[in-house]
């Protein structure tokens, strides 16, 4: 009895996630507390981390299991429609784990969901 997981193709719950009417519009930012953050302009990696000083940024596209967290640059200008993940500095020499990659799949897939029900439901 074995596992297998394919890091190649997106899940069903990646694409969920990307299709969010939240995450389309906006640069989603996520802590692993489950705390997101909107922003609706461009912004800059720099202006996240600045009332984030213990983390880093990783963008979903980047997270594999077996790899470090691919950090974003401080001057990089994040994407709207793009997920982002704010990461406790302790993370970033460590390989990122399976279970890891689900919880943090899951944080996201619960606050774009009550995201998206409170942005629905606002207009």
């Amino acid at each position: 009895m074995g596992m297998c997981v394919s890091s190649e193709s997106p899940t069903r719950k990646q694409n969920d996630l990307k299709s969010s009417p939240t995450a389309k519009r906006s640069v989603v930012v996520i802590d692993l507390d489950g705390h997101l953050q909107e922003f609706n302009n461009p912004i800059r990696a720099c202006h996240v981390l600045s009332k984030n000083q213990n983390g880093f940024l990783c963008s979903s596209e980047t997270l594999n299991v077996g790899t470090r967290a691919e950090m974003v640059t401080d001057e990089e200008e994040l994407v709207p429609g793009n997920i982002y993940f704010l990461m406790p500095l302790s993370k970033s020499d460590s390989l990122l784990t399976l279970e890891e990659l689900c919880y943090m799949a899951i944080k996201a897939s619960k606050v774009l969901t009550i995201s998206s029900f409170v942005t629905v439901a606002g207009n």
